[in-house]
């Protein structure tokens, strides 16, 4: 009775005509041309590699952070005099009644005036064991990596359909997505792995695509890492952190046409950790 249902399906749409065309990918000088993306969290690590990897893949691109010191740098070292090519606002992801509105003024920062990519990579990251964890902490954790990401998916994706824009989200969980979840950290990523599928559900109809990566170790500031140190990571089954490059470089994929079969998926890039180590 299935196949029967499929089969009248096809043939009602056959009769409708409605084909899609195939695409053309455009190639790596184009793919993002006239094009804009919000990355949340951009002031350093993930999100500041991810913001350079699309600026010189031709995207504009708008930051967020809290802290103006290192947005307006980043900004500064990358823009030249007479080619804007990013800009920022300070966003806090625990001041959800702000939220909206600032997130509403980021299409006019740019003459396009549009969001085509969203890139959700701000978090905060706590190892405070089950039996220590405060509820301040456990509060902070979830409101900044779950709560704070729900609400700019909201906002971003309400511009997008309000724009008729086949956009992209990407949100960045974690490897730990894939472990026993104890503190709020890997409680948090277990709620973006599963949001994510549950966006890209809710969205897909809409022509907007929804995925998340899920970094193992990465060589940044979270994991103790500054500039100079070494890489190396003895626990992790392929002996080191992931750099912030090797990141932006499978988030550049993932916010692209190419990946516009990729739907509600996590793509991990984790050195084996968490998939073939538990407990790295």
């Amino acid at each position: 009775m299935r196949l029967l249902t499929i089969l009248k399906k096809t043939i009602r749409f056959m009769k409708r005509k409605e084909y899609i065309p195939v695409v053309t990918q455009k190639n790596d000088s184009e793919i993002f041309r006239g094009k804009v993306a919000l990355v949340v969290g951009g002031s350093g690590g993930i999100g500041a590699a991810v913001a350079k990897k699309l600026v010189a893949q031709g995207c504009k691109v708008v930051i967020t952070g809290t802290n103006e010191e290192k947005l307006n740098k980043i900004c500064k070292s990358i823009n030249s005099t007479n080619d804007v090519r990013i800009r920022y606002i300070s966003l806090d992801l625990l001041d959800i009644d702000s939220m909206k509105k600032k997130i509403d003024e980021v299409p006019s920062l740019f003459e396009e005036n549009r969001v085509d990519i969203l890139v959700n990579s701000a978090g905060v990251y706590s190892d405070a064991s089950f039996m220590s964890i405060t509820e301040s902490e456990y509060d902070r954790v979830m409101d900044i990596n779950l709560k704070g990401l729900y609400f700019v998916c909201k906002y971003v994706s309400e511009i997008m359909i309000k724009q008729g824009i086949k956009g992209h989200i990407l949100n960045v969980s974690s490897a730990s997505s894939l472990r026993p979840a104890i503190n709020p950290y890997g409680i948090s990523k277990w709620g973006v792995r599963g949001f994510t599928v549950g966006l890209a559900n809710e969205l897909i109809k809409k022509g907007i695509v929804v995925n998340a990566i899920g970094p193992g170790p990465v060589a940044t500031a979270m994991n103790g890492r500054g500039e100079g140190d070494t890489i190396a990571h003895p626990s992790n089954p392929s002996g080191r952190c992931a750099t912030t490059e090797e990141i932006a470089e499978l988030v550049c994929y993932m916010v692209s046409g190419r990946a516009d079969m990729v739907v509600g998926d996590t793509f991990y890039i984790s050195g084996g950790g968490g998939i073939t180590s538990l407990h790295c």
